[in-house]
């Protein structure tokens, strides 16, 4: 049911447009999935909680959701609501597509000059306007992919989607491990435990590339992959790190076998972006991290052309850049504040996707952001979207932050004043110190409590 007629309206659900002679409108996601709903049970009156709970399904039942995606679609047909011919209100029992079935059924064939027309405003809007419109914004389930009781982290899908690689375990014992996701088959690719991060795919999803932490140095190398087995074929050392650290969350494999990675200088903590080639094992930097500048991620876009970088630049400011590779030019696009804990690309390469703490955030070329709002209460890592763009996954992390104290006259003994299994912090006093007000996430709220008089 991803096309069909209402009247003389086309509508191609598929790409949230609704057509008529006398234009093309978009629609949202969700205002689409009502309508979808609507035609499935075309001449049938369906209930607002029914509607509700087909399109926002495990969420709490709210009719304003559906009273707005209603306006919306009596706009988007050009339809009064006092004299509605499309949707029509049933009071205390909900809606009714109605169609003359006759008329919807016959094949509608548009004038030459009306195709034009309407090809005209398609490019006119341009392809900026077209890809903002089609990037999916709205996530509401979280369903999880894998879990264990030991720590899972530095996620990396294929490019293909079908497999994800991921490291499982605490620091010094961990394994990187291959799932299938059709089938939902693990195995381990590694054969000894150790510290393993900064997984990356190869351009064919043919090999893993990733950091072997041992002792004071580390490796960049990579397994080749046989994925009819789901096995790892060698181990292929690429290079060494002994005065530096990588610090990428995950390296950046492109087509000319050449692997971007961030880097951290142990004697002055200076970061840097570099890249190693594969066939000569050469090292070079692109680009060196300066003044108050702290490199943090960075991203390959999807045609290979260009970098996104993330930084801490001090004050509570993370700037995003693009840097081109051709030439090792940048371009500031983005300021945020409270950090980036991940950044990736959409696959339309026109967009980020930034893994703030508690949220994720969608931004384009030219600095325009939107949030993407889900139910979670946990921090968010290293999100990323399927290649499909339908999905997102992402690595959630609990983390327990308590408040302790300390006095001048035994500095190195600390009290826990407020210590749950939530996120506690920020406490500020009152003027005269015997109490405080302190922030807490707890049950997914962020809420204010008082923390009574001491002693």
């Amino acid at each position: 049911m991803g096309q069909f007629r209402i009247g003389r309206f086309a509508v191609d659900a598929s790409r949230g447009k609704v057509s008529s002679a006398e234009g093309v409108q978009i629609v949202e996601p969700k205002v689409m999935a009502v309508l979808q709903f609507l035609y499935s049970h075309r001449g049938n009156v369906v209930s607002q909680e029914d509607i509700f709970a087909a399109v926002w399904p495990n969420s709490v039942f709210s009719p304003s959701n559906v009273q707005r995606s209603i306006a919306l679609l009596r706009k988007a047909l050009k339809e009064d609501s006092k004299k509605p011919q499309y949707i029509i209100t049933h009071p205390k029992r909900g809606y009714c597509l109605e169609l003359n079935e006759e008329e919807n059924s016959q094949t509608v064939k548009w004038p030459l000059l009306v195709f034009i027309a309407v090809t005209i405003v398609c490019l006119v809007g341009g392809w900026f306007a077209f890809a903002t419109q089609a990037v999916k914004t709205d996530f509401s389930v979280l369903v999880p992919v894998t879990s264990h009781e030991e720590n899972e982290s530095y996620q990396s899908q294929s490019h293909n989607g079908k497999y994800l690689a991921f490291v499982r375990g605490d620091e010094g014992h961990q394994q990187i491990w291959l799932k299938e996701l059709t089938t939902g088959k693990e195995v381990p690719l590694s054969e000894n435990p150790s510290t393993y991060y900064g997984l990356g795919w190869s351009p064919d999803d043919r090999a893993l590339a990733f950091i072997n932490k041992q002792n004071n140095t580390s490796q960049l190398a990579y397994f080749n992959l046989d994925l009819v087995n789901l096995t790892s074929l060698n181990y292929a050392k690429v290079i060494e790190f002994e005065e530096y650290v990588v610090t990428s969350q995950q390296v950046q494999w492109t087509n000319s076998n050449q692997i971007y990675f961030i880097e951290r200088r142990k004697a002055d903590n200076a970061t840097q972006l570099s890249v190693v080639s594969l066939e000569t094992k050469q090292k070079q930097v692109i680009k060196p991290s300066v003044g108050q500048d702290w490199l943090l991620l960075h991203a390959l876009s999807p045609d290979q052309t260009q970098l996104a970088l993330g930084y801490e630049a001090g004050q509570n400011q993370y700037r995003i850049e693009l840097l081109t590779l051709a030439d090792a030019s940048t371009a500031t696009i983005a300021t945020v504040e409270d950090g980036i804990l991940g950044l990736s690309w959409h696959p339309n390469g026109e967009h980020l996707l930034l893994s703030k703490r508690n949220n994720l955030l969608l931004i384009d070329r030219l600095g325009n952001s939107t949030d993407i709002a889900f139910n979670n209460y946990q921090i968010i890592r290293d999100a990323a979207f399927t290649p499909s763009g339908e999905e997102i996954l992402m690595e959630l992390v609990n983390i327990d932050v308590d408040i302790i104290r300390a006095t001048n006259t035994a500095p190195q003994q600390y009290e826990k004043l407020v210590d749950t299994s939530s996120v506690d912090f920020l406490p500020v006093f009152s003027p005269d110190s015997s109490r405080f007000v302190f922030e807490s996430h707890r049950f997914g709220l962020k809420q204010l409590f008082l923390y009574p008089k001491f002693g």
